[in-house]
């Protein structure tokens, strides 16, 4: 095999490749990759035609607006990907929102008339595609036992936090909120991280995109622990956003917010990039669920208690 030059227009996919010991094949990168810190010079092959520093509110309907046009909220710098010569692209099918979409991607590659270049498009809805996409990555690179080793590392942290969750008595009712405004409860991938680290998860469905919820909604199901972790935003972002909510009357009627049980997460580090670091995401989680049996060092850095 040739050896690889790899564009990945999705952060979980360029951990993943960096996680395969496979960095230095890396030549081009989406707007969005940033870690590890290393793989920041590499070019950049997309862009959004959104502003994530405006409201939440604002962004979600230009989100809706794009697709209601059937518009992508992304595109691809076609002289910037001609120039990095890629043998292979990985993308992703499953969220138009989250990353440059497969259609964008073979576009793109008809403007440029290249049909030489591997095209790997994961659709990581839960955490068994998660791992699967790793093993799709690995296969199409050609390192497929590197692939079943960083599956089987993760998978040994899985069980860890999950066989000492499944002894635990308490199991706290939780809701974890993808985005503020409209509210929006997570989905995929991380009512199973609730779960496995010992929670009750709310509002959410495995395997299933983030539904939209109302505020009656929340307080229906008024959860033991309210977790904020908007999509692409930091842990400093989702404080600002979970203060804007704390104005809602019905705020205070929350029994998570009268027990001072509400936390801000990195979301855009951890839970919302379905690859290596969702290892992190689940221990975050466990030590937020169960902070007297969970001690693994995130606390401040990657959550915070509001």
């Amino acid at each position: 095999m040739r050896k690889p030059r790899i564009v990945s227009l999705l952060p979980a996919t360029t951990e993943i490749v960096c996680a395969l010991r496979l960095e230095k094949r890396l030549v081009g990168r989406s707007h969005e990759c940033d870690y590890p810190g290393s793989i920041t010079n590499r070019p950049i092959c997309s862009r959004a035609r959104l502003d994530d520093r405006k409201p939440p509110e604002t962004i979600h309907a230009e989100v809706a607006r794009s697709i209601e046009q059937a518009l992508s909220i992304f595109s691809i710098d076609l002289e910037t990907l001609q120039r990095c010569r890629p043998t292979h692209i990985l993308t992703q099918d499953l969220c138009s929102v989250c990353a440059v979409p497969m259609d964008v991607v073979n576009q793109a590659l008809n403007e440029l008339n290249s049909r030489q270049v591997t095209v790997v498009s994961v659709h990581p809805g839960n955490l068994e595609q998660v791992m699967a996409s790793i093993h799709a990555i690995g296969a199409a690179l050609e390192v497929p036992f590197r692939a079943e080793d960083l599956v089987a590392r993760m998978q040994a942290r899985f069980n860890a936090v999950y066989a000492r969750s499944h002894e635990l008595k308490t199991i706290p009712k939780v809701a974890c909120l993808e985005w503020t405004d409209p509210l929006i409860a997570a989905g995929h991938w991380t009512p199973e991280l609730v779960a496995m680290a010992g929670g009750y998860p709310l509002l959410g469905t495995v395997g299933k995109n983030a539904p939209t919820i109302t505020m009656d909604d929340l307080a229906q199901a008024d959860p033991d622990v309210l977790i904020i972790m908007p999509c692409g935003f930091s842990i400093q972002r989702a404080c600002e956003e979970a203060a804007k909510l704390a104005k809602n009357p019905a705020w205070t009627n929350l029994k998570a917010v009268r027990t001072g049980r509400v936390y801000a997460v990195d979301g855009n580090t951890y839970f919302n990039r379905p690859g290596p670091r969702l290892a992190d995401s689940l221990e975050i989680m466990a030590e937020i669920l169960h902070p007297e049996d969970f001690q693994f060092g995130f606390s401040k850095k990657a959550w915070q208690k509001l």
